[in-house]
């Protein structure tokens, strides 16, 4: 839980932060938490403040919708990382390159250089390209039947 800063901090924080000095070193001086000098310096009373301030700033209603939000985007990046080692795996055994499964695929070299270090997961149907391409034909029908792609290509 963060401690309320007092009055004479307050002032000696915007004291020498007027003086040059960074967060850092003015909760060093003041005995003040790193993160209550930073968000106080920023004009916040505490990190919930913050953190739904930041939420509206991206879009959301709420704070808890913000948080549902990166909680779903953590979860397709461990999607993405599974497709991604996948690839990996699989070109190395193969003894093949991306620019050969771009061309198996019919899709440009940048699209499966995307799939091959997970910034993107490919729709259904590209889904089962890349594993007809690859020679991963026992997990097509399972993955196809329950993939959801974790970003719209």
């Amino acid at each position: 839980m963060q401690r309320k800063i007092s009055g004479k901090k307050k002032q000696l924080i915007k004291q020498l932060h007027s003086k040059g000095l960074n967060p850092a070193e003015i909760a060093r001086k003041t005995n003040v938490p790193y993160m209550s000098t930073w968000l106080y310096l920023r004009g916040f009373e505490s990190f919930r403040e913050y953190k739904e301030d930041l939420a509206k700033q991206r879009g959301h209603e709420s704070r808890g919708s913000y948080e549902g939000y990166l909680a779903r985007q953590r979860q397709k990046g461990q999607k993405n990382k599974e497709l991604s080692d996948l690839i990996k795996r699989r070109l190395e055994e193969l003894e093949r390159n991306q620019s050969w499964l771009s061309r198996r695929m019919g899709v440009s070299r940048e699209t499966v250089s995307k799939y091959f270090h997970g910034e993107i997961i490919p729709n259904k149907e590209r889904l089962g390209e890349l594993y007809m391409a690859l020679g991963l034909y026992d997990l097509l029908e399972v993955e196809i039947i329950n993939f959801k792609p974790a970003h719209k290509l």
